[in-house]
């Protein structure tokens, strides 16, 4: 699985309705396989409690945020279709980002 499916299935696991916390988690850790390339070389991420991965993750979501932000603000107006394209990325960011900070409200904060 890819971080791209992997993120997409994170995401639609725990944006619907009725999942359980191990559901969630466990969308989360299937997700940690695949992580991106700043957190899978990170020693404090490889050895947290889930919480902690939970909120770097959130973190690392925030900074990609900001980087899709910078990017839609240096397009030109008339780049219409990757405009819209980098738009739809930052709400996805966004929304992975919140969920993030939801799962890692609801998760113990001692479990690996």
């Amino acid at each position: 699985m890819t971080t791209d499916e992997a993120l997409k299935a994170f995401v639609e696991t725990c944006d619907t309705p009725g999942k359980t916390l191990g559901e969630m988690t466990n969308a989360f850790k299937e997700l940690e396989a695949t992580i991106p390339h700043p957190l899978q070389c990170n020693s404090e991420f490889a050895y947290a409690t889930l919480s902690k991965k939970i909120r770097m993750f959130a973190d690392y979501m925030k900074m990609e945020r900001v980087k899709k932000f910078v990017k839609f603000i240096n397009l030109k107006p008339d780049e219409t279709d990757a405009r819209a394209e980098t738009l739809q990325e930052i709400k996805e960011t966004c929304k992975t980002y919140q969920i993030a900070l939801t799962l890692e409200a609801s998760v113990n904060p001692n479990e690996k």
